[in-house]
């Protein structure tokens, strides 16, 4: 008997193409451009679901699809995944990145999952849900403010396959604090990173602030280093960020603020590191090593600035063979 099968499966072409605002030729602010949106053929022997997609363009360049999705039964959801690959010459492509993640961890699944799909736990009960979802806004919050310019085939799938996927070490270097791209600070900030025997990472902080604030920016820049090269990955920017699922979340917990409002005075806040690159990285990324620079701002200075190397590295399985009397086998992870 196969196992539980794909739920939703759809492959669409993206163009990438420069505005006004382009930072160089090549890369910077982009215009979306959506064609070829079709369903196709999952990897697994049955498929859960029925499901016909609408894609729309409005006049001012907004993309609209619109689902109507047929659930045969109840399922639990544990995985997405979008693959990207590079589209050249109209035909020729490479795969950019493989992307696996749990959609009700994600900061950007888990407000679709929640949203469109009335579930917070990846639990979904059978029955028809009328979808609609603004990929403009989508593709943005995915790809972040700024990327690189051409044209790119989406190929998004979401399964209830069981089990661990494309797990991986983190580890972390370099931890210090940076100068950020406003003119002055407006708080000031101690840091402690602490690591853990079982490999968690814990970043301990301290921030004061003299005056009221208003959080407008929260910025993460990603570049993937070669030696002492470096070349940027994506760039994720959020100007609302007490709308937004996962910042909103921890400002309200850490801040004590629900609408970006910070008041004057002194705070102490604790970050897992290891949970929030899961959820910013997914549950699966490439190996290799990576400089991270999340930056906080208002429209009157810095309010955080940091840089750190985040190493990606697989995970092993080690076999220790124990020869006594009688003979057993033991695996463990490392």
């Amino acid at each position: 008997m196969p196992r539980k099968m794909v739920v939703i499966f759809i492959i669409f072409v993206l163009s990438l193409l420069p505005d006004v605002k382009s930072k160089s030729e090549n890369f910077g602010d982009y215009k979306l451009e959506f064609s070829n949106c079709t369903l196709c053929r999952g990897p697994k022997a049955k498929n859960l679901t029925e499901l016909t997609v609408l894609l729309t363009k409005y006049d001012n360049g907004t993309y609209m699809i619109f689902h109507n999705i047929t659930f045969f039964e109840n399922i639990f959801l544990p995985e997405a995944k979008a693959s990207i690959y590079k589209v050249e010459g109209g035909m020729k492509k490479n795969l950019l990145y493989s992307y696996k993640i749990n959609p009700c961890q994600h900061f950007v699944f888990a407000e679709m999952t929640r949203q469109y799909l009335n579930s917070t736990d990846c639990h979904i009960k059978k029955g028809k849900y009328f979808l609609k979802t603004n990929l403009t806004t989508t593709i943005q919050t995915f790809f972040g403010a700024l990327f690189y310019y051409g044209e790119y085939l989406l190929h998004f799938s979401s399964s209830t396959k069981k089990g661990n996927i494309g797990d991986y070490i983190a580890e972390l270097n370099n931890f210090t604090l940076c100068r950020g791209p406003k003119a002055r600070n407006i708080s000031d900030i101690s840091m402690a990173l602490n690591r853990y025997e079982n490999g968690t990472y814990m970043l301990f902080m301290n921030a004061s602030f003299p005056n009221d604030v208003i959080i407008h920016e929260i910025k993460m820049s990603v570049h993937q280093l070669h030696g002492v090269k470096k070349s940027i990955l994506w760039i994720y920017k959020v100007t609302e960020a007490c709308k937004h699922f996962f910042f909103a979340q921890i400002i309200s917990q850490h801040l004590n603020s629900s609408n970006c409002h910070v008041k004057k005075g002194f705070y102490s806040v604790e970050f897992n590191l290891n949970r929030l690159i899961r959820i910013f990285f997914g549950n699966s990324f490439y190996y290799g090593e990576y400089l991270l620079n999340p930056i906080i701002a208002t429209k009157q200075g810095n309010i955080l600035c940091l840089r750190y190397v985040l190493s990606v590295k697989k995970k092993k399985m080690k076999i220790i063979f124990r020869l006594k009397n009688q003979p057993h086998l033991i695996l463990y992870k490392l």
